[in-house]
């Protein structure tokens, strides 16, 4: 979210645009929510598989997530 400073009358349009639609590095390190965290916990724990059975394992996780009838 964009919050403006005194400093906006000397920027001009095109760096406020920016500014509000491009999330800095500091806010994208900070907007880690629970999806993030099990997304990376997910991927830990396939890297450290062994390839064919992290491959199953993928497969499996991507048919619940896709299955329709889950519901």
């Amino acid at each position: 979210m964009y919050i403006a400073t005194r400093n906006d009358e000397e920027k001009d349009e095109e760096e406020v645009i920016a500014e509000t639609v491009v999330p800095s590095e500091e806010q994208r390190r900070n907007n880690v929510d629970k999806y993030d965290q099990y997304g990376a916990f997910l991927a830990s724990t396939l890297r450290d598989m062994p390839e064919q059975e992290a491959k199953k394992k993928m497969k499996n996780i991507m048919l619940i997530l896709l299955d329709d009838s889950a519901k």
